[in-house]
């Protein structure tokens, strides 16, 4: 999406900064089980949005075996920027579509949320 290559994320990356800024703290192996990446290529993704200062790893108070991500507040200010973009351009997207068609996409939309904002993670 060109709204993620403006921000030089990718797809990956900004769906992992839309969940860590929904749950605030996430385990990383629950978070990658989730997303259904290999722990290795996770890791990767969470270097890289380390070194651009938009997560951090944390220590997991309820195990000294595991660690925490959450988002600091250039990630939370990043996600929410590009929210608002994301918006505007839906807006105008559903503006051009039918009663039909919108409430077929409000549909699958509010299903992706209901997913995204699942407890497991």
């Amino acid at each position: 999406m060109p709204l993620f290559k403006e921000e030089n994320l990718t797809p990956t990356e900004m769906v992992v900064m839309l969940l860590v800024s929904k749950k605030d703290k996430c385990a990383i192996t629950k978070m990658a089980d989730y997303l259904g990446v290999p722990f290795s290529t996770f890791t990767e993704v969470l270097d890289r949005l380390e070194s651009k200062g938009l997560i951090e790893r944390i220590p997991n108070p309820e195990s000294r075996r595991s660690m925490l991500v959450t988002s600091t507040p250039t990630g939370l200010e990043l996600v929410d920027e590009i929210t608002k973009k994301v918006e505007k351009k839906m807006s105008e997207i559903f503006k051009e579509l039918s009663e039909d068609e919108y409430h077929l996409i409000f549909k699958v939309l509010s299903a992706l949320n209901e997913y995204l904002n699942d407890e497991e993670v």
